[in-house]
């Protein structure tokens, strides 16, 4: 059992400790239960990080318990979450919940990571990868007020990504190396009239800045071998 599970178990509700105990729930259920609730929807930017580190968590604890294809899922909704343009900056105002504008988005490449490691270690098919998409996509999509990449292009930023990763070339960094030819200056004007959602003003402090790139080495997977992963899992 690993640090994420032993936290999760220790703060389990009343009610999950009776889907346990009487409706032989397990404990990658109670992360899937958690996993589809809905903090991401307040438009905080204390809900957005709560709720991307709790995904890393929730990911930890399905891939020890060998629930592979759940975990999947959750990447799926991590590489979601770093493909939109979320950022949460404090101004002079308040903290806000806002978007990058697609010259300075970097794409931050996690839940993919975790994708094409689990489909090395013959954990996961990449069919069953690309058919977990569409759901994926569609469990975040209304959690967000808005994302840069519609269902076919991030299917395509993900396959590009896990390709990159299989054959060891040098990941794209930035959104416009994914899809070069699009034109965002409709869609950013659009934003831009919707106050707060993208930031134009004084950021108070750079530091701030929340860096999604923050995650466990690995998900575990630092071996090659599947016995061995399975055995230090």
């Amino acid at each position: 059992m690993n640090a994420q599970e032993r936290n999760l178990r220790s703060s389990l509700t009343a009610e999950e400790t009776k889907l346990i105990e009487t409706k032989r729930f397990s404990i990658c259920d109670i992360v899937w239960k958690r996993t589809n609730e809905d903090y991401i929807e307040s438009h905080d930017p204390r809900e957005v990080i709560r709720y991307y580190e709790d995904l890393q968590d929730w990911l930890l604890i399905l891939n020890s318990n060998k629930d592979y294809t759940r975990a999947c899922m959750i990447a799926i909704r991590i590489q979601f979450i770093d493909a939109c343009g979320i950022d949460c900056y404090p101004t002079k105002e308040k903290n806000q919940w806002c978007y990058s504008v697609p010259e300075n988005m970097v794409i931050v490449n996690t839940g993919s990571q975790y994708l094409a490691k689990s489909i090395r270690l013959s954990r996961i098919t990449e069919n069953d990868v690309l058919g977990l998409l569409k759901q994926g996509f569609n469990a975040m999509r209304p959690k967000v007020p808005f994302s840069y990449v519609d269902l076919d292009s991030f299917q395509k930023l993900v396959s590009i990504i896990m390709n990159d990763l299989k054959n060891k070339k040098s990941l794209k960094c930035e959104l416009n190396e994914f899809f070069p030819t699009w034109d965002y200056s409709k869609l950013i004007a659009n934003l831009k009239a919707q106050p707060g959602l993208i930031i134009t003003g004084e950021v108070v402090d750079e530091d701030y800045h929340i860096d999604f790139s923050k995650m466990p080495a690995n998900y575990g997977l630092e071996n090659k071998s599947p016995k061995l992963a399975e055995e230090k899992n």
